[in-house]
């Protein structure tokens, strides 16, 4: 977390990040510029992606924090978050939040109150990010979610999402 991020790139087979793992990017309070981009976080795999135990990937700008959050680009053949594990990108400062991109090719599947979402916090001042999902299935499950949201009057971002087969919710 710094004044202008590099992102980060991650490129397996199959990625487990597992028990309050993290991947993050963004500005922590009181840094950034306008016009900054806190970097992305690009994710590769080949197989499979699961994040478990409440792991999350994000990018994000912290409270009295200045520049946009990066956008989470996800890759895979298949997606699986798992007990409170989240994907998102939020600002609580100045400056616009990111998108989250899923591309997978068979199945996601959000179990136990895990969640997607790009959101603009109460003290934000920005625009919301989108949320884009494609796959083959999608299944929430237990409480998971998928959304955007603004605590503030902006424009909150979209949820786009192009399922090919099926979709269960429950």
């Amino acid at each position: 977390l710094s004044d202008g991020g590099g992102s980060i790139w991650v490129n397996a087979r199959n990625l487990d990040i597992s028990e309050v793992g993290v991947l993050r990017v963004g500005f922590a309070e009181g840094l950034g510029a306008v016009g900054a981009v806190g970097g992305d976080i690009n994710v590769n795999a080949t197989d499979n992606i699961t994040l478990s135990g409440g792991s999350v990937i994000a990018s994000f700008v912290n409270e009295n924090g200045t520049g946009n959050a990066g956008n989470i680009n996800i890759e895979a053949g298949s997606l699986n978050l798992q007990n409170g594990s989240q994907l998102f990108s939020s600002t609580a400062g100045v400056g616009d939040s990111g998108n989250v991109n899923v591309d997978v090719r068979d199945n996601i599947v959000f179990d136990s109150a895990s969640l997607i979402l790009t959101s603009v916090g109460e003290s934000g001042v920005g625009q919301g990010g989108d949320v884009t999902l494609n796959a083959d299935s999608l299944n929430l499950q237990n409480g998971s979610q998928i959304f955007s949201s603004t605590a503030v009057e902006v424009d909150e971002g979209s949820v786009d999402d192009t399922v090919r087969d099926n979709l269960e919710l429950y």
